[in-house]
Parts: structure tokens; C-alpha cells; sequence
């Protein structure tokens, strides 16, 4: 069985995983802790906004390292699952990528590089060698981007139907 969040109820408190309260949709209330967000910055300023981010296997496996990272840094195999079909009615139009892809390629180099500076948590333990490494990797992700969305395209009827 599938449970979906359905409504946000109220931040609980602070502190490192910035928990929050939601009312989801089998009529329980559950707790939702944001453990890698620990200031519990929000990616949209609408409270109506959907969205998905799914990071689980991001570089491809959990304990990744310098070697490992690297020789995946330009693979563009794409994974898709029931998860993200789910999602599909809610965001298929003709180009349901674009706005995402333009701001993400607006982000100088030097912001992400910013950014990952200062969100990594201290008990990751990374090594500069090893920032160096993801820097270069979630920069080479962001250029091929459009490249892998574009193998998304036959799960989206709106989409595949044009040109």
C-alpha cells in the first residue's frame, strides 16, 4: 500500500533534522525528518508545489569513493520505477523539464561549488580530493542533464506525443 503526504500539519521544534508533521493520505499523522537537510531550507516558496527528489542512488552506490564516482561521472543510464510513474499525471505537458533545466543551468559553477562547501555535514568525514571529485561530478550531471531527461520522454504520453 502506497502512502502519500497529503497535508503539512506543522514544523516540530528544530534542531539537526528539522522535523516535521504531515496528515497523509491513510488518515494517520506521521513524522518526517529532513536528515540531510539540517537547516531545513525549502526548495519552493509555494505551498502547493509538488515535488520529487530522489537521491537514493544518486552516485550509484552508498559508500562511493574517488574512484568509484569518477568512473561514473559521464554514465547516462536512467532508472525508472513506480515512484516516478506516479508522478507522471501531474507533470506531463509538452515540456515538462524545461523550467527545471534552465534553472539549474543558470547556477554558475562556483554557487554549486559554494554549496556543496557548505552543506556537506562534518560526519561525512570528506576529503578535500574527494569535494574536488563531487564538484566535478555534479557538474558533469547538470551538463548532461538534458541528455538523460530526454530518455524519460516514452514514460510521459503529453510529452511523447510531440516533437
Amino acid at each position: 500500500m502506497t502512502i502519500y503526504a497529503i497535508e503539512h500539519i506543522k514544523d516540530i521544534g528544530s534542531g539537526e533534522m528539522h522535523a516535521q508533521l504531515f496528515r497523509c493520505s491513510d488518515g494517520n499523522s506521521y513524522v518526517v525528518k529532513f536528515m540531510s537537510n539540517p537547516l531545513g531550507r525549502k526548495a519552493f516558496k509555494q505551498s502547493s508545489s509538488l515535488a520529487l527528489i530522489d537521491h537514493a542512488d544518486a552516485f550509484r552506490k552508498s559508500n562511493w569513493n574517488i574512484t568509484s564516482i569518477f568512473s561514473r561521472i559521464d554514465n547516462m543510464e536512467v532508472r525508472w520505477g513506480q515512484v516516478y510513474q506516479e508522478f507522471v499525471p501531474y507533470i506531463d505537458q509538452k515540456q515538462p523539464f524545461q523550467s527545471a533545466l534552465e534553472k539549474l543551468d543558470s547556477i554558475p559553477d562556483e554557487q554549486i561549488a559554494e554549496i556543496v562547501d557548505q552543506a556537506l555535514p562534518g560526519e561525512w568525514k570528506i576529503s578535500r580530493d574527494e569535494l574536488i571529485i563531487l564538484l566535478t561530478y555534479l557538474i558533469q550531471r547538470r551538463e548532461n542533464l538534458r541528455k538523460i531527461i530526454s530518455q524519460l520522454k516514452g514514460f510521459f504520453p503529453i510529452w511523447s506525443s510531440t516533437d
